[in-house]
């Protein structure tokens, strides 16, 4: 297993990448296993809650929806896997199919629900964290779902920015949005990446720059084979690709250091000792002599001693020994 960092965590999504099948779809839960992801993630509906009759952009949902018996052994199943599993449902009757399942672990409110007073708020007695999507969200939007989330006290919100273009423009990603939703809500922000997944540098280039934007979550979809270019198989990695994603993103984490850190780490220490310039004597100096009338020249030495700011702060103060050209000033040199 690799090191994981508890500031990040990579959410596998599936999506309906399984087409319908369960089968596949257990495969693709016990790759986000292998693949050692925080969470995984699939959307349970109800085809005729979620899609209007005359709505023929959608109709491919209704042939790959599973039956209610199927997500609960989907469900189960889950439960014996690392990853945590995150529901996000798209109306009531999916919400009531799964709410009592204890390895449901998180739910993801889609930006389509924003306004749904009464299904968010069905989301939120449950008690566990939620994701919330604000792709082509307003801020009105957002501003009143975050403001409801807030009135349940201890429910982790965290917001999911992005929008799904199949791909999405590389434009489109507008991550200047993370550190702004940051600082207007307060809470974790998540990036759900939809590149183009050919492209494997930006695949992996543009996760990391959500990263540094201050994204804490990040969203990534999985297939079980792209060249089948199946269902949301668009921005998906290959398991063994996902793998590795996982790894790299970990990585790209830990590079990022703790947000607000003041006190320099023990590498920046190091190197701070390495390269700074540090008070020596350039000529002997007798006991009971004063500080201001040493002669004194900075260098690179073997040990930390006084900087310039000290020598100034410190003029006043008194030799307590002869001290002899090259000696390295600091405080065991005064009384």
């Amino acid at each position: 297993m690799n090191k994981k960092n508890d500031d990040l965590s990579v959410i596998c999504e599936i999506a309906s990448a399984h087409g319908g099948d369960a089968a596949v779809l257990r495969e693709m839960l016990s790759a986000a296993h292998k693949a050692d992801a925080d969470w995984v993630k699939v959307q349970i509906y109800h085809f005729e809650s979620l899609v209007a009759g005359d709505n023929e952009q959608f109709s491919v949902l209704k042939t790959i929806e599973l039956q209610p018996s199927e997500w609960t052994e989907i469900v189960r199943f889950s439960e014996s896997l690392q990853p945590r599993l995150i529901v996000e449902v798209f109306d009531m009757p999916s919400l009531e199919l799964i709410a009592g399942e204890s390895a449901v672990q998180a739910f993801k409110i889609p930006t389509a629900d924003l306004g749904n007073k009464e299904f968010v708020d069905a989301i939120c007695q449950l008690g566990k964290p939620i994701f919330i999507g604000v792709g082509g969200a307003t801020f009105d939007e957002i501003d009143a779902i975050v403001e409801q989330v807030s009135t349940f006290p201890g429910v982790r919100l965290v917001l999911m920015h992005g929008i799904q273009s199949f791909p999405t423009k590389l434009e489109d990603s507008l991550l200047l949005k993370i550190p702004l939703f940051q600082q207007r809500y307060g809470c974790d922000i998540g990036f759900a990446d939809h590149i183009n997944a050919e492209d494997k540098e930006l695949a992996r280039v543009l996760p990391a720059m959500a990263i540094s934007a201050g994204a804490t979550v990040i969203e990534k979809h999985l297939t079980l084979d792209r060249s089948e270019k199946g269902f949301d198989y668009y921005s998906a990695l290959n398991p063994d690709e996902f793998s590795d994603f996982v790894v790299f993103i970990r990585r790209i984490s830990d590079a990022m250091g703790v947000v607000g850190l003041l006190e320099l780490t023990d590498a920046e220490m190091e190197y701070r000792n390495k390269m700074k310039k540090f008070a020596v004597l350039s000529r002997p100096v007798s006991k009971g002599s004063i500080l201001a009338e040493a002669q004194i020249e900075y260098r690179r030495t073997s040990s930390p001693g006084f900087l310039r700011k000290d020598i100034h702060n410190f003029k006043k103060k008194v030799f307590n020994s002869d001290y002899l050209a090259g000696v390295i000033l600091n405080d065991q040199n005064f009384e």
